[in-house]
């Protein structure tokens, strides 16, 4: 995983000293922006205060070539100091990734997940937008244990078509 995180930095380093090297000075600003923004990312899921979890996202690129995730957080969110039961959350949300990621293994086209974290002062909530093919039908197979072991304590919305599917869960707070 560390080999993974540390060639996409080397990649990034390579790129500044490639433009600087080549005078290539207007492309830099792109490019400090696109690694401000990564580091910022990065982050806010460092301080999700669930250790397994952010271990999961931070290597899931690095272990899983078939689906391109893309976490965001526009705020600072640490599950530990508002929820009790974090393992439950952590479990919950790498059990729809693999679930994410299985649809994707079984077709060869491209597929992406932008996952958004937000909380506010009654519900944490994880929005999954996937794009890709799908089989609606295989995918709510897979959901049926994650829906079935958390289903009555969670708002859930499934939104489903042949190349998308947006997936909205809602925890309570303090459960």
């Amino acid at each position: 995983m560390f080999n993974h995180y540390r060639h996409d930095w080397m990649n990034e380093i390579q790129l500044l000293f490639g433009y600087v090297k080549l005078k290539k000075y207007d492309k830099l600003d792109g490019l400090m922006e696109k690694i401000k923004i990564k580091v910022q990312r990065e982050s806010l899921i460092s301080k999700l205060g669930v250790p397994e979890l952010v271990v999961y996202l931070f290597s899931f690129q690095s272990m899983v070539k078939d689906l391109l995730l893309e976490v965001e957080l526009e705020q600072e969110i640490r599950l530990n100091e508002i929820m009790q039961d974090t393992n439950s959350i952590s479990r919950l949300l790498m059990g729809m990734l693999e679930v994410l990621k299985c649809n994707a293994h079984d077709s060869e086209d491209e597929h992406h997940v932008k996952l958004q974290l937000t909380a506010d002062s009654e519900f944490f909530n994880a929005d999954f937008r996937y794009q890709g093919a799908i089989n609606p039908s295989l995918f709510r197979e897979r959901l049926r244990p994650l829906l079935e072991h958390y289903g009555p304590q969670l708002q859930w919305h499934i939104q489903m078509e042949d190349y998308q599917a947006v997936i909205g869960i809602a925890v309570p707070l303090n459960t």
